[in-house]
């Protein structure tokens, strides 16, 4: 993420924002079979995985 930031901070780019993770939560259970689809959501936890996004969070904000 650092690198990202380093480059794509200044000329031409100059990005000052950063989206983290713009998908709605849903739960990969939601889904039938093997697939790719699902984020944070945690039908059995009470914030439905809002803990995992923060433990992103502290991990990426930082770099930024």
């Amino acid at each position: 993420m650092k690198a990202l930031v380093v480059c794509y901070s200044v000329a031409p780019y100059n990005v000052k924002y950063w989206e983290l993770w713009n998908e709605p939560d849903i739960a990969a259970s939601s889904f039938p079979g093997n697939n790719i689809f699902g984020c944070w959501g945690d039908p059995g936890d009470a914030y439905f995985g809002g803990g995992y996004y923060t433990v992103m969070l502290k991990v990426i904000y930082p770099k930024i």
